[in-house]
């Protein structure tokens, strides 16, 4: 994402300058907030490349899984010929005969 990295860019850049102040300074408190910025210009860039990879892997999968096809079968349930169960146990039976030889 831009945003991240243009927040880790400028993080990096307040780090510089906290340095560059504290030696033209000889203020050395200015060291900590030096080092906090670059922590964080370094977290930033590090969540950056975490959303890329992770929306890399969402892509990756979203192409790979069967979209749900709608059934080709238009006629509504009520019309259709409703099957007793001797008669779906008997065409399961006859299936595994046919499969067993």
């Amino acid at each position: 994402m831009l945003s991240l990295r243009l927040f880790a860019w400028a993080a990096f850049a307040v780090a510089a300058l906290c340095i560059v102040v504290a030696i033209a300074a000889e203020a050395l408190i200015l060291i900590s907030p030096a080092i906090a910025a670059l922590i964080s210009g370094v977290l930033f860039l590090a969540a950056d490349r975490a959303i890329f990879l992770l929306t890399e892997i969402k892509d990756a999968l979203k192409g790979t899984q069967p979209a749900i096809e709608p059934s080709l079968d238009t006629t509504p349930s009520a019309a259709r010929e409703t099957r007793s169960i001797e008669e779906i146990s008997r065409d399961i039976e006859n299936l595994k005969t046919r499969a067993a030889t």
